[in-house]
């Protein structure tokens, strides 16, 4: 439900204005009942009809009235005359219109009730009357036990269209005897009865004018009583009388449209009737104005003459606006003026008096009696009050001295606003409001804001003085300045009476309108109402004589706050900007998101001044979130082909979901959403086509959203404006839309979209990793390093190296689940893989396993560590799989396939443990080759095998795939009669680290070279020459190149000279070695490197074939190899040197 405008009980609206304001019908939804200008007599009676007959009821009670004793029906003008014309009937019921022929008056003394019953009663110059009972003592009480004359739900002319009254028809009721009446106007005929109208209408003619020329009831020194909806139009004053009284809840609307009088005549008061008349104690008037609570008053002289009567004349004492009632009176002159001694006008809590002078040169309110006075001198100790909580307007054009509120020759007279919630008095022209008067006179305002513009200022503009939270304001307003008392000394210290043409001020307590809350809005706004202002111009009045206001909101100049609390929780204080706005970003909220539907968000609005201190507080308002979001968009479990029979998922629990395909509603696929938040619907067969769309949507159950808020409240439904709206609430929810849509701060998700397919092929998923192993020193097989440690995350190996194991794994998953079996299965399942020709391979060694549990990239868990047995050996290996943690099972016997010719492996991996006849899923149709068997949605298999690396793969990147192929359960259209083949294929895996490294190597080096033994006289021949020589070699000098570089050579170096050790003496043989290579004899020198040899093109027969470079050495001198010859011998005895052997790449 939304929040409408609200005023607490005791709001009274007084204008008084030469020209003033309007009121919008959807300016202000109160919570107090008062009836409205605008309501019809239809709603009228519909409403208060009940109370009309209580308050009827009441009526004759009190006055002990039987009017059913004898009443009669009628429907012609002699039964009418007769029924009238005799005392014995006490009741008439019209049950037609009725004519009376013209100059009819009719008479009695008894007390009488008129029903018209809603038909028309037309005695052109024609009169009812009363007159004929002279005193209290002739009244025989057949019926009551005082005069009554009651005449209700009657329509009424006594004239033509616009005519005025005559003689002998100077009003409808009493109008006989003229103006003065039998006996003279103080004789009391008329002042003994009690007269009582109710739905009484006089209606205008077809030129617009009035049909009752004078008066409607000519009842000097008498009480009227009003009930029920009047409108009544006369040539002169609705009524004279002694006063009248105004039931709770009544409508009455008076005009005058011909003379120059008031709408309302108290014409004399008892004081006028002679001590000695009988009739004095017996009068009945009440000499007050009294309107009931909740009426609505409205009188209006429409003629525009420069001088007239107020809108209420003379002789009363006191006019009471009650309770919550309106009072307007659109007035050529003063609206409002007393003529007798203490004389009041007093608006109650809650009351709305509108008062509009027309003339340009009166005052609007005069404290003392009217320009056109006939009784006395000017009356004293008048008073015009405004309770507490009442609104007051006064706006007037005067130029004179005397303002809008004039003191007159008047003395003791005030006007006081005790706390109004809202009042504004202006002068429209630049002259004071206030105008000048004796000391003994007072304006007083207590406890209000007040704000007051210049007489040069404008007067819709800034104001030159604003003040808050007032406790006094009192001017005596004598002299041109006045003398000043206030609470605020601006006001004290720059008031000056006759220089100030406003003054105004909002004294209610400040209104949260919120602007509505959908669980599409992440900020929301509002709005404090202060008060109303008037609209002003050249028609100040609407149709119902309510003045035209306009609300005022806080603003960056009038400043006002509230405490806001949303559906999340949050808390925030928000103040009004230039815009009139208070806005809670969603920037400000705590907790960031949209509100929740159906809860409430409120604020509690307050006023500051202008040390911005809080000083005024309102109610708490609140405003429930409007459900704007449609739910989200369902999910589907699965995809939908031309086979689907049923569709599931998940959505809103209670949403209701249905379907369209192809943009049209299928009615018979529908469906609720249960409470635990699943659905399933079922598609009839043969519904869908390859490429349909399908959409789901959801729908919740949410309050349709409109924009007339008098019908979201009788309905119990949601109110937003129409541009606010959204396209997907409608009468059943809110849904889905066709389309991405962006409303307020939300995007609303397009319902499910689906497109049907063919039966889907399952469209494995497959990876491939290889890895690279090596032996350790006992024979582990571990990932190949590059000389820094291996981690977990180096499982697969840093480099591949040649001769290491390549090992390679493929990891197959089904997608699907169970369930879509005919979508997904896939028949003859294998996984291909062409051996790349630089790997050796055996078919025993390949291993498949199903599994259930797999890591993030889909593969099998694997061991993160290498576990080491009691003997030192791997029980697993780093990075193989662990069977147990991924539910592994192994494939016993698997068809492992492998062509020697193609390199070709081919590997079953479907289930092959049912034959065709038994298989339970060829109840799809399939009848092709199902050799390697099937695989489900769902299922994962994995498959190993290793591969040696050989060495014609130095310096080549081997790259690898393989594929997973089979056949779907759905035929292919193009080739009619065979199966839809299946296939994926996996990542292109690389040997670790890229390409394959070589090695280059001295595999074989002399330990031990032994020369033989020579005599002394012989040291100077070279030794390791001559056939007899017996120099010998332990090891062979062999160097390996797998690197395929062929460009090296070994360098010997001389590290320490052939020494003989002897009693502690070392004896050397220096320059005594020497490297003879290609013909060059090469003598070692320690720490100098020589070469022995360099590698060519031809010398390697194969790769993997070793180079023995000392097979090559030959005894002779001249020829290549290490030599020994002494160029002296120091001593004799066994010598002994050392050489370094290395390998030096030089490519």
């Amino acid at each position: 439900m939304r929040q409408f405008l609200n005023k607490k009980n005791g709001i009274c609206l007084l204008v008084v204005l030469g020209i003033l304001w309007i009121l919008p019908l959807s300016a202000k939804a109160e919570k107090v009942e008062r009836i409205a200008g605008s309501m019809t007599k239809i709603q009228y009676q519909s409403k208060y009809d009940d109370l009309n007959k209580q308050q009827n009821e009441a009526w004759n009670n009190k006055y002990n009235f039987k009017p059913e004793t004898n009443a009669v029906t009628v429907t012609t003008w002699d039964q009418f005359k007769n029924a009238f014309s005799s005392n014995n009937i006490s009741k008439i019921r019209m049950k037609n219109d009725i004519t009376a022929p013209s100059g009819q008056h009719l008479s009695r003394t008894e007390s009488i009730e008129i029903d018209g019953q809603g038909n028309k009663l037309t005695m052109l110059q024609g009169t009812l009357n009363t007159e004929g009972l002279a005193t209290m003592n002739q009244f025989t009480k057949n019926f009551s036990d005082t005069p009554l004359f009651h005449i209700h739900d009657i329509e009424v002319v006594n004239g033509a269209d616009g005519a005025t009254y005559g003689g002998n028809y100077w009003a409808f009721i009493n109008g006989n005897s003229g103006l003065e009446g039998t006996g003279g106007r103080f004789s009391g005929r008329r002042g003994i009865w009690r007269y009582r109208i109710g739905n009484l209408i006089t209606p205008k003619g077809s030129k617009g004018g009035t049909q009752v020329g004078g008066r409607l009831i000519n009842g000097c020194l008498a009480e009227t009583s009003m009930w029920g909806y009047n409108y009544i139009v006369t040539g002169a004053e609705n009524f004279y009388t002694g006063g009248i009284t105004i039931e709770p809840y009544s409508y009455y609307r008076g005009e005058n449209t011909i003379n120059n009088f008031s709408t309302v005549w108290f014409r004399i008061g008892p004081d006028g009737v002679s001590n000695s008349n009988a009739n004095k104690a017996y009068l009945t008037g009440t000499q007050n104005f009294d309107i009931g609570e909740g009426s609505f008053v409205y009188l209006n002289n429409t003629r525009d003459t420069s001088k007239t009567f107020p809108a209420v004349f003379e002789w009363y004492k006191e006019l009471r606006v009650g309770k919550n009632a309106t009072y307007n009176a659109n007035i050529p002159g003063t609206a409002v003026s007393f003529n007798l001694e203490g004389a009041k006008f007093i608006g109650e809590t809650g009351s709305k008096v509108n008062l509009l002078s027309r003339s340009s040169g009166e005052p609007t309110v005069s404290m003392s009696n009217s320009a056109n006075v006939t009784a006395g001198n000017s009356p004293k100790n008048t008073s015009f009050q405004m309770a507490k909580g009442s609104e007051l307007y006064v706006v007037g054009t005067n130029s004179k001295a005397s303002g809008n509120v004039d003191y007159g020759n008047n003395l003791n007279g005030t006007f006081t606003l005790d706390n109004p919630d809202a009042f504004d008095i202006r002068n429209l022209v630049n002259s004071p409001f206030l105008g000048q008067a004796t000391g003994t006179n007072g304006f007083n305002i207590v406890n209000s804001d007040i704000s007051l513009w210049k007489n040069a200022t404008q007067i819709d503009g800034i104001p030159d003085i604003d003040t808050n939270n007032v406790t006094l304001f009192s001017v005596v307003p004598v002299g041109a300045n006045g003398q000043v008392t206030s609470s605020d000394p601006k006001l004290s210290n720059g008031y000056v009476r006759n220089q100030f043409k406003r003054i105004s001020g909002f004294n209610s307590e400040p209104e949260l309108l919120w602007e509505p809350v959908t669980d599409a809005d992440a900020s929301q706004k509002a709005r404090i109402l202060l008060g109303y202002v008037p609209l002003g111009g050249s028609d100040p009045f609407d149709e119902n004589g309510d003045a035209k206001v306009i609300p005022v909101y806080a603003d960056g100049n009038r400043i006002a706050k509230a405490d806001f609390t949303d559906t999340l929780g949050n808390k925030y204080t928000a103040k009004s900007e230039a815009d009139s706005y208070l806005y809670w970003t969603g920037a400000n909220h705590d907790k960031k998101g949209f509100q929740i539907a159906g809860q409430e968000v409120s604020g509690v609005p307050f006023r500051v001044d202008s040390n911005n201190q809080r000083y005024r507080d309102g109610e708490k308002a609140s405003t429930k979130v409007v459900d704007a979001t449609p739910p989200e968009p369902a999910k589907v479990d699965n995809s939908v082909t031309t086979v689907s029979k049923n569709l599931t998922g998940t959505g809103e629990p209670g949403s209701k979901l249905t379907v369209t395909i192809n943009d049209v509603k299928q009615n018979d696929i529908a469906t609720t959403v249960g409470a635990d938040g699943k659905w399933s619907v079922s598609i009839p067969d043969k519904r869908l086509k390859k490429n349909d769309k399908v959409q789901i949507f959801l729908q919740d159950n949410a309050p349709q959203i409109v924009s007339d808020k008098k019908l979201a409240e009788e309905k119990n439904l949601a109110y937003l404006p129409a541009n606010r709206i959204p396209a997907t609430n409608s009468a059943t929810g809110n849904i889905n839309p066709k389309d991405d849509s962006n409303y307020s701060d939300a995007k609303f998700k397009a319902a499910t979209i689906l497109v049907v397919k063919e039966v889907e092929p399952p469209m494995p998923k497959i990876n491939k990793v290889a890895r690279a192993l090596t032996k350790d020193d006992k024979g582990n097989q571990i990932p190949q390093s590059d000389g820094s440690p291996i981690t977990q995350a180096d499982w697969k190996g840093k480099i591949t190296k040649v001769n290491n194991t390549l090992s390679y794994r493929v990891a197959v998953q089904i997608p699907g689940k169970s369930g879509e079996e005919l979508e997904r299965i896939l028949y003859n399942a294998k996984i291909t893989d062409k051996i790349p020709d630089y790997l050796t391979f055996k078919k025993e060694d390949v291993k498949v396993w199903k599994y259930t549990t797999g890591d993030a990239q889909g593969w099998p868990q694997r061991y993160p560590d290498n576990i080491v047995g009691s003997d030192g050996k791997f029980t697993a290996n780093m990075g193989d799989i662990d069977l147990s943690k991924s539910g592994g099972t192994p494939i016993q016997n698997p068809i492992v396939e492998y062509d020697q010719n193609s390199r070709l492996l081919t590997v079953g991996v479907g289930d092959r443990s049912k034959n065709d006849t038994e298989n339970k899923y060829n109840k799809f149709g399939y009848e092709g080759s199902n050799k390697y068997g099937y695989v489900l949605p769902g299922d994962k298999v994995v498959i190993e095998f290793p591969t040696k690396v050989t060495p014609e793969s130095v310096k080549n990147t081997i790259k690898n795939t393989g594929k997973i192929s089979g056949y779907s359960a759905e035929q292919d259209s193009s080739k009619p009669g065979e199966y839809l083949e299946v296939s994926a294929t996996s990542n292109e895996a690389l040997s670790p680290g890229g390409d394959v490294i070589g090695e280059l190597l001295i595999s074989s080096a002399p330990e031990k070279i032994t020369f033989s033994n020579t005599k002394l006289i012989d040291y100077q021949k070279t030794i390791g020459v001559d056939g007899g020589d017996k120099t010998s070699i332990d090891k062979p000098l062999i160097v390996k190149d797998t690197l395929k570089d062929k460009k090296w050579q070994v360098n010997v170096t001389l590290t320490e000279d052939m020494t003989f050790r002897k009693n502690g003496r070392a004896y050397t043989l220096p320059n005594s070695l020497n490297m003879r290579y290609q013909d060059t004899d090469h003598i070692l020198k320690v720490g100098q490197p020589e070469v022995a040899y360099k590698s060519n093109d031809s010398d390697l027969v194969s790769l993997d074939e070793e180079f023995n470079i000392s097979d090559g050495w030959e005894k002779a001198e001249n020829k290549d190899g290490l030599k020994m010859k002494a160029s002296k011998i120091p001593q004799t005895g066994t010598y002994v040197g050392s050489v370094r052997w290395s390998l030096e790449n030089t490519q």
